[in-house]
């Protein structure tokens, strides 16, 4: 039996009986590392080594969300869902909310151990500071991912035809309106890394590191970080500056459940764009963003010209000087060009 289909098996078993801990089943998460030992050590795998982490990612998610790390007692906000996607969005609480002291070692180490690594590397960075948090999400799992993006370097044609390869058979325009313009590409998320099985092993290899040397913050590159080639990354940049970031991703045959938690500050709402539900996040303090700010607006589509695929958009910014009607604006024209922006009644 494949880790897949464990981790299937296991999901099914638990969701019958789904109850919402204040911590996070001990056991559960025992039984995904073992899993994800048989991973590292190369048995039950099925098809390639990309799509085998990208399954094996998404299940993590699942587990910690049935252990009680994803929900934390908090109230759901917003959900969406289409074919295989769907999307749920939880309120966090007020436990979540960070000291100023806190938040600015956490956003200051992750800028400097960004600083550290090669484009193309991720690393795994383990905070104190969380693990002493009241919070359970913090405190169970109390490290973040970031990475230094390798960024393709190539036209606006040759990334297109690179996407068309990995399966993304979309409109990706060369300009936007308001004067952006398409500077490169990556492949992977547009911030953060997923943890995946790797990030759960180093947790615990930099939770011993602290405990010996009494250090605040410890840090470890991950070896195995590859994005997934069916996500893409784009870079628009606007002659004052300012860059727009749009994700791309196609969804393969295996569902994509997304939960993330948000705390309280988060501005989340529910739009609609040209018929398809989505919705906008904005906040202030995100680790991961230069800025320190992002806001962001999300939708999935299923393409009926090219085989019923589906994928998932991404549109989002680092900039405060982007209003939130600009960038819904900009997230519309990438798919429907010379198009008016309809907010949601």
């Amino acid at each position: 039996m494949s880790i897949e289909e464990k981790l299937r098996m296991e999901y099914k078993r638990k969701s019958r009986a789904l109850s919402v801990p204040k911590e996070p089943a001990a056991k559960v998460v025992a039984a995904f590392r073992d899993m994800s030992q048989d991973s590292k050590s190369g048995r039950h795998h099925n098809g390639s080594e990309k799509s085998a982490h990208r399954r094996t990612a998404f299940w993590l998610a699942a587990i910690l969300l049935l252990s009680g790390f994803a929900y934390g007692g908090g109230k759901l906000l917003f959900q969406n869902q289409l074919g295989l996607w769907s999307l749920q969005l939880f309120s966090g609480g007020e436990d979540m909310l960070l000291d100023e002291a806190a938040s600015e070692e956490i956003w200051s180490s992750l800028q400097d151990v960004k600083r550290e690594l090669q484009p193309g590397e991720a690393a795994m960075v383990y905070f104190a500071a969380l693990a002493e948090s009241t919070h359970p999400l913090y405190r169970n799992y109390p490290l973040f991912g970031v990475k230094n993006s390798l960024w393709l370097q190539e036209s606006h044609a040759q990334v297109v035809n690179r996407m068309r390869k990995d399966g993304l058979q979309v409109l990706v325009p060369e300009t936007l309106p308001d004067g952006y313009v398409f500077s490169d590409a990556f492949q992977g998320e547009p911030l953060s890394v997923n943890a995946g099985p790797e990030g759960l092993l180093i947790m615990e290899q930099l939770q011993d590191e602290i405990a010996v040397s009494g250090k605040r913050v410890a840090w470890a590159r991950m070896k195995k970080y590859e994005p997934a080639s069916n996500l893409y990354t784009l870079a628009y940049v606007h002659e004052q500056g300012d860059t727009l970031l749009v994700t791309v991703e196609a969804l393969e045959e295996q569902r994509v459940d997304q939960r993330w938690v948000v705390p309280n500050s988060t501005q989340v709402e529910e739009l609609n764009i040209r018929g398809n539900k989505a919705s906008y996040t904005s906040g202030d303090d995100v680790p991961f963003s230069a800025t320190r700010y992002y806001q962001e607006v999300s939708w999935s589509i299923i393409d009926p010209s090219h085989a019923n695929g589906q994928y998932i958009y991404r549109v989002g910014s680092e900039s405060k000087k982007m209003g939130k009607a600009e960038l819904l604006r900009l997230a519309e024209s990438f798919m429907y060009p010379h198009v008016e922006l309809r907010l949601a009644a």
